[in-house]
């Protein structure tokens, strides 16, 4: 994955130099300020706002959510914690915590497995799951209403699967059943959008070549590569035995190897982020090979211009 990104970076500095496309992001020589300002003789001086916004208000220091006991009851709803608070009951760090807000724009996707606690942010799914509860994080504002929809939709998924007839699945394992469902399925819709995506370009560049279109697809590419980093699943054995909360809460924690049910469930979801890796490697590679092509007439056009 490092290798492909290097080569993207290259790929893309040298396109550009040959097309004159300037990517978003990519910060130029003279748009930088070369003098630092300063006050009076010494030190940077930091303007009043920045200092002003760098403290945090009282909004940082909480969190919103919906919360569902393990009969699939919701207990609270748009309710505020104190992040410390939510730390202290379930023995999580606040780096653990910052998983779940998103206001500090930390978009990690991860999987966090504590002692107490299960932090999940996967794609649209903000969750922190305990033997007795789950509270789902409420999507920032910022956020798109698609992935407000996408939210809406699993919390009502949620209950209906915690609300089914009793079975011998713990809890835990049935929160992150749905949101491992809920998280697969949008991803085989935005991996269905990025293909067509893909397709209608690829289609448009067998017509003509243009700097928007060239742009296009360096974008594209990194999206592509972008989103293969989200269709990762957990295939850890330590962290799939540390998800069995309720076990650990009743001082029964179980070994390492002892966790067949956490890996048949996961099983599934991972054979179908198998498939979806497939498909974005051989369109990344399409990307890729399109990109190459166009480099090479580009510089053969060059030669003939000189």
């Amino acid at each position: 994955m490092l290798q492909e990104q290097q080569e993207l970076k290259a790929q893309d500095q040298s396109i550009e130099a040959k097309t004159y496309v300037s990517l978003d992001g990519d910060l130029k020589a003279d748009e930088a300020d070369p003098q630092p300002k300063k006050h009076g003789d010494s030190g940077f001086r930091i303007p009043e706002d920045t200092l002003i916004s760098s403290i945090p208000g009282p909004k940082a220091l909480t969190l919103r959510g919906v919360v569902f006991d393990s009969r699939g009851v919701v207990t609270q709803l748009d309710q505020e914690f104190q992040r410390a608070q939510i730390c202290a009951e379930n023995t999580l760090q606040p780096r653990d915590l910052r998983k779940l807000d998103t206001s500090l724009g930390d978009q990690s996707q991860v999987i966090l497995v504590r002692d107490k606690a299960i932090v999940v942010n996967l794609s649209h799914v903000r969750a922190l799951i305990r033997a007795d509860k789950v509270i789902i994080v409420a999507a920032p504002t910022s956020d798109s209403s698609e992935t407000a929809q996408q939210q809406s939709a699993f919390i009502y998924e949620l209950q209906g699967k915690l609300q089914a007839p009793k079975d011998s699945t713990v809890f835990e394992i049935k929160v992150m059943e749905a949101i491992l469902s809920s998280v697969a399925y949008g991803l085989q819709q935005e991996l269905h959008e990025y293909e067509k995506e893909a397709s209608d370009l690829f289609v448009s560049l067998d017509e003509s070549v243009d700097d928007e279109k060239l742009k296009e697809l360096l974008l594209l590419r990194r999206s592509y590569i972008k989103f293969l980093q989200r269709v990762e699943v957990l295939n850890n054995d330590e962290d799939m035995a540390g998800m069995f909360l309720t076990d650990k809460a009743n001082g029964i924690p179980r070994i390492t190897s002892d966790h067949m049910e956490m890996e048949l469930m996961l099983e599934h979801y991972a054979k179908l982020g198998d498939e979806l890796v497939m498909r974005i490697t051989e369109t990344t590679s399409n990307l890729r090979t399109t990109q190459q092509m166009i480099g090479v007439s580009l510089d053969h056009t060059r030669n003939q211009l000189i």
